[in-house]
């Protein structure tokens, strides 16, 4: 039996066994009669990287947006973006949206129909076939001449393994966003891999620049799933058969996504499709602290970030972590941190 994939969601029924030599398609023992037998309960985080996850090939472009915003279709495959000039915005279907600037990156992980830009004049935008083979050289695709200079690195992404089902359970974000400075953000966002922006453009260049394209951006790719599964699993890679963990996994999405949303633990049990007693169960077992406490602290730190951004008012603040009422929210928020908001807010 296969491993669970907690990011594709790849049905077990259809996951190949593994074999010494790590070849599912070799006969036991004929690729590697050295390596040791090992059963898949030992699969590794790593392992799920190294297999379904790793970057097979796609494809690449330079998109010169200036002036214009490019609607792209759905392509059911990871697109990211890297910054190289300017500031664009990546804007998904479902309403997750994020700013990146120079030598930041944002992923539509499941490659949603999405918009790349911030003007005014909108174009259709194609998604290019897969290189095959791929090309030293990249496409560059000028939309617009006028308005400030906004380039960015499209890469549309084959992997190892990306199942139908991955589309429908989505376990992991729909957008993540991979900024260098704390900012409000629609997507899920973290600290990119450290990089020179400038010298990784100049090493896509010449001959071999495309295998270093692809290259960096698989490096970028495992980074941000290893972060992604570290946070929701507190440091912890844990055994992720259980079909509860792919549950589990889709709320905390939802809620980290969703803080605003007047959740319960009946609403959350809902949305996963248990019972509330189960649901209880299983994200005491998986998370270690009951489903309200997690919800709570999430809209504290949540709402630590946001009291930093000078233009939001404390019931702004309150009403973006799910407290329609100040007072209720400033209770909460002193609660959690020992400290009244608006002191918070003058402190940082």
């Amino acid at each position: 039996m296969g491993a669970y994939n907690p990011y594709l969601v790849r049905p077990e029924k259809d996951a190949p066994a593994w074999r010494p030599g790590g070849d599912p398609d070799c006969e036991a023992g004929a690729c590697n009669a050295d390596a040791p037998a090992r059963s898949v309960k030992e699969s590794s985080l790593s392992e799920l990287f190294m297999q379904d996850l790793r970057v097979e090939g796609g494809s690449m472009r330079f998109l010169h947006l200036g002036d214009a915003t490019a609607k792209v279709p759905a392509s059911r495959k990871p697109t990211m973006y890297l910054a190289c000039s300017g500031e664009t915005a990546i804007t998904t279907d479902k309403g997750f949206s994020t700013l990146i600037k120079p030598g930041e990156i944002a992923i539509v992980f499941y490659g949603d129909a999405h918009l790349v830009g911030i003007g005014p004049r909108m174009v259709r935008l194609s998604t290019p076939a897969s290189e095959r083979p791929a090309r030293d050289d990249f496409e560059t695709v000028r939309l617009d001449d006028k308005g400030p200079e906004a380039c960015v690195l499209q890469c549309v992404l084959d992997l190892g393994y990306f199942g139908s089902s991955a589309l429908s359970n989505r376990a992991a974000p729909d957008l993540f966003a991979l900024i260098k400075e704390e900012r409000e953000e629609r997507a899920y966002t973290m600290k990119p891999f450290p990089f020179d922006h400038g010298t990784i453009l100049e090493e896509f260049k010449g001959p071999g620049g495309k295998a270093f394209a692809f290259a960096f951006v698989n490096l970028h790719l495992c980074h941000v799933l290893k972060q992604y599964s570290m946070a929701l699993r507190q440091n912890e890679y844990r055994d992720m058969r259980n079909p509860n963990q792919r549950r589990i996994g889709t709320i905390l999405r939802e809620m980290r996504g969703h803080p605003e949303r007047n959740w319960t633990v009946e609403s959350m049990a809902a949305h996963v499709g248990l019972s509330r007693s189960a649901f209880a169960a299983a994200f005491q077992e998986i998370m270690g602290e009951a489903p309200m406490s997690f919800l709570t602290r999430e809209r504290m730190e949540r709402a630590a970030r946001l009291l930093q951004v000078e233009t939001l008012s404390m019931h702004d603040v309150g009403r973006r972590v799910g407290y329609e009422i100040e007072s209720s929210f400033a209770r909460a928020f002193k609660r959690h941190w020992g400290v009244a908001p608006r002191s918070f807010a003058r402190q940082h």
